[in-house]
């Protein structure tokens, strides 16, 4: 199991869906060590992303998940997210090989921004690696579960801002979301996942209602 939280005030940033925008935001090359960052907007506005340097700023909708883009790990990476004219500079270290998602989710004033962290590991070819994150700030006790299933939960007891991967059967499948038990979530048709493939399942609050999205994990070219 993989864990991690953070939690950075930030001002905009709640939505999802797919993946988008296919260049790197920062250089990386031979020799340099990379992790891989990609971003949520989990609110109800577009999201601004504004890379420090000569990077093309990108937008992502509502409800969008971005690619994985390389990063170098010997430096911070730095810029700005910007929404409904809120602006908030970001500073960030990342290890090599590791994968952050950045989720932008509502605050108290603005937004607040969870920052999950993965440590890569090895899995089995033969089926698909699938994880879940919980970025509700208002679900203690995430999980996923088949639907219509009595058998234990594919995931459970994951708080705000943690992750959760494991292996699972290349099948169809349609899950539900729950907190504390409770099933929160609507079913959603993850339709049938691939050997060899990464998959992610985030449980989001839209319009202050659990949701779960679905997205394949893609890397910038």
């Amino acid at each position: 199991m993989n864990r991690a939280r953070g939690l950075l005030s930030l001002a905009v940033l709640v939505s999802l869906a797919t993946a988008q925008a296919d260049t790197a935001l920062y250089p990386t090359g031979p020799g340099r060590e990379s992790g891989f960052i990609r971003f949520v907007n989990a609110l109800g506005t577009p999201l601004e992303v504004r890379p420090e340097g000569k990077q093309t700023p990108s937008t992502l909708a509502p409800s969008v998940v971005s690619v994985f883009s390389a990063v170098p790990a010997d430096k911070p990476v730095t810029g700005a997210l910007s929404s409904a004219g809120v602006s908030l500079p970001v500073t960030l270290n990342l290890a090599p090989e590791e994968f952050v998602s950045l989720v932008a989710v509502p605050g108290d004033k603005d937004f607040e921004l969870l920052t999950v962290r993965e440590q890569p590991k090895d899995f089995n070819r033969l089926q698909a690696s699938l994880a879940l994150i919980n970025a509700d700030p208002g679900c203690t006790g995430g999980g996923l579960r088949r639907e219509g299933r009595q058998e234990p939960p594919i995931f459970h007891d994951l708080n705000p801002g943690l992750l959760e991967r494991r292996d699972v059967n290349p099948v169809q499948l349609t899950v539900q979301g729950f907190c504390d038990g409770t099933q929160v979530t609507e079913p959603l048709n993850l339709s049938l996942l691939e050997a060899g493939e990464r998959y992610t399942v985030l449980l989001l609050s839209r319009d202050g209602k659990p949701v779960l999205v679905f997205v394949k994990d893609a890397f910038a070219q």
